[in-house]
């Protein structure tokens, strides 16, 4: 079957959305990158469901402390687990942490993230960061006029009345990409695949810029990805040995067939359907407007 290639710039806005969110989150609830993408799954798990409906999706789409803690859904780690490819007992002992922490709480279905997790200095300063991410995501696919939006359309301002219903949608559409990215790109570990998928977003912001491709440093890695050096390297060595990676003199470089893979076709649909999905979401509740 062929499908068409993603443009770039929904392939470049996408991988940088999922990297930045991660990496705000990391920030919030510790460095660890695997504990992150749990407390993510944890919290999309809870309230994603919001958004299937307009008029629910409406009513809770600013933050509010008032939030009925019932009308959360929890989720059991065995299906953390199962979704994020990551071995049970590690998703378990994850989930104590957060718990031990007081990010999250056990219910009789499974765990819930506190509401009280986002109401600090960190979590307030990694909710306003997020939606500056995903505004600039948004900008960039409507200047391009791609995924059915409009030139010049933009998240509404101030984003406080929908503030949160932004970030439930795009928390989902990165764990999403995430997901569909490791089970196409076959990798290993959250590590490997994160590291891929940085080497994808430099590649991927120089052909953005009309500029020939740079190699990423694996030094640069590892400071951007908050990973000692020798795991980093030791990934990257795995990412050359599986053909996704070729070693440059100053760095490695995305090998030149990657992206021309149809199990990674397959994935660049999902994400534009993934994202298109997501525009008519957000303009039934008036997250996006027009300044015409």
């Amino acid at each position: 079957m062929q499908h068409a290639t993603l443009p770039i710039v929904v392939l470049h806005g996408s991988l940088g959305l999922c990297l930045n969110f991660i990496d705000l989150t990391r920030r919030n609830v510790g460095q660890d990158l695997t504990l992150a993408l749990i407390f993510a799954a944890i919290m999309n798990a809870n309230v994603s469901y919001l958004d299937n409906d307009p008029e629910t999706s409406s009513r809770w789409a600013g933050f509010a402390l008032d939030f009925p803690e019932q009308l959360r859904r929890p989720i059991r780690a065995t299906r953390l687990a199962e979704s994020l490819g990551l071995p049970r007992e590690t998703t378990r002992t994850k989930i104590r942490q957060l718990v031990e922490t007081g990010w999250a709480h056990m219910s009789d279905g499974g765990v819930v993230v506190r509401t009280e997790a986002f109401y600090n200095d960190r979590g307030i300063k990694q909710l306003e960061d997020s939606i500056q991410s995903f505004g600039g995501f948004l900008a960039s696919l409507a200047y391009a006029e791609a995924c059915d939006l409009y030139r010049g359309e933009r998240l509404a301002e101030p984003s406080d009345p929908i503030a949160w219903a932004a970030i439930r949608m795009a928390t989902h559409h990165v764990l999403q990409t995430q997901h569909d990215a490791r089970v196409a790109l076959g990798c290993d570990s959250l590590a490997e695949e994160f590291i891929l998928l940085s080497v994808m977003h430099d590649f991927t912001s120089d052909l953005m810029a009309g500029r020939s491709p740079v190699p990423t440093a694996a030094v640069n890695l590892a400071e951007s990805l908050m990973m000692p050096r020798e795991t980093t390297r030791r990934h990257v060595n795995g990412l050359i040995a599986k053909g996704h990676l070729i070693r440059e003199v100053d760095g490695v470089l995305i090998s030149p067939n990657l992206f021309g893979r149809e199990e990674l076709r397959d994935v660049g649909q999902t994400v534009n359907v993934s994202i298109r999905r997501m525009v008519r979401r957000l303009r039934l509740i008036g997250a996006l407007v027009h300044p015409g």
